[in-house]
């Protein structure tokens, strides 16, 4: 006999893990510690998110590394943020070995360093484990310009997701250079490079499949030839197996890019393959690029998704109403007001 439907007392984790994945990736860690002092039921089913990134000093993190400190969940971190930029541990032969310590946590494989050093110091440190590096600066701690360079990681050999903040790129075809061969996603924020540097070199192997560029604060790179050349022939040669493109301004007041209609032309001819092309902060007129959209044929389905610092919702629907066409999703979005002027 059926049982009646207010029988059944579903409740949140009954969902698959497969959702809560999507769920709490959302949450901030604030609002998940709260919903695990509900009770113990509730603490138990989001330790795993809870615990899946750990943050700390250089020293905090050691010391969990050295098996000083009694850490039950440590079978849950996934993710390690070293938020203390202090060089004296990065140039320490086996420190970062220390904060990874696979013995301690088994399952690792992402680390974020808070960092005002050149790369050059993760040279000494073999992380195969790693699949995700991300190398920042803390606004509180900006300095002199960091270089980075491609060979200071070859001992990252199974990286597959490279963020980089703050770093200038100056290597050229002439170096010897050892590419990522499994690298799939790329995050450069204000992020600077010379002659003959070209971005293609972080995809020698042709495994990139998601790019994102962002400049903020009016960084005044983009008002350089090496940029505009960027613009114009990106990727050089190895630009086939990218799907995802994000190309971005934020907190600009001066010096953003102007996404003409000759501007999207070459984007949309020279990444071909592309499934998914997110451009914000863009200055741009929508009518102008109605024609560009409009003049192509699209094969594949393709995505556009652009973000505009004005709020004229009347042309924004005339526009999304002009460009329909087979195969061709446009959405166009105001952009969020922290990251406007």
């Amino acid at each position: 006999m059926m049982r009646d439907a207010e029988d059944y007392k579903l409740t949140l984790f009954d969902l698959p893990h497969e959702v809560l994945e999507q769920i709490f990736c959302r949450v901030s860690g604030k609002d998940i510690k709260l919903l695990s002092c509900v009770n113990r039921e509730c603490r138990d089913k989001v330790s795993f998110y809870l615990f899946r990134k750990i943050r700390g000093s250089w020293e905090q993190l050691m010391e969990l590394g050295d098996s000083k400190v009694s850490f039950d969940q440590k079978n849950y971190v996934r993710d390690i943020e070293i938020t203390s930029a202090e060089a004296k541990y990065e140039y320490q032969t086996n420190a970062l070995r220390r904060v990874l310590n696979l013995s301690v946590f088994p399952n690792v494989t992402g680390v974020s360093v808070n960092s005002n050093s050149l790369s050059f110091w993760l040279k000494n440190h073999d992380c195969p484990n790693i699949s995700v590096l991300l190398l920042y600066l803390a606004s509180s701690s900006r300095g002199s310009e960091k270089l980075f360079h491609l060979s200071h990681v070859d001992l990252f050999s199974n990286l597959r997701k490279l963020y980089l903040s703050n770093y200038n790129f100056r290597w050229g075809q002439d170096d010897e250079v050892q590419p990522l061969s499994a690298l799939q996603e790329l995050n450069l924020y204000n992020c600077t490079w010379e002659y003959p540097f070209n971005l293609a070199r972080f995809n020698q192997h042709d495994t990139l499949t998601s790019l994102t560029i962002t400049y903020s604060d009016d960084n005044t790179f983009v008002l350089l030839e090496r940029y505009l050349d960027y613009l114009r022939t990106p990727f050089q040669g190895h630009l086939h197996s990218l799907r995802r493109v994000d190309l971005a301004f934020t907190h600009c007041r001066l010096y953003n890019g102007h996404l003409s209609p000759t501007v999207l032309y070459n984007f949309l001819e020279c990444f071909s393959g592309l499934e998914e092309l997110k451009l914000r902060g863009w200055a741009t007129n929508l009518e102008s690029l109605r024609y560009v959209l409009l003049a192509r044929d699209y094969e594949d389905p393709f995505n556009l998704r652009i973000e505009v610092g004005y709020e004229d919702e009347k042309a924004i629907m005339l526009f999304l109403h002009q460009v329909k066409k087979h195969n061709l999703e446009v959405k166009v979005a105001i952009m969020d007001e922290s990251d406007q002027l």
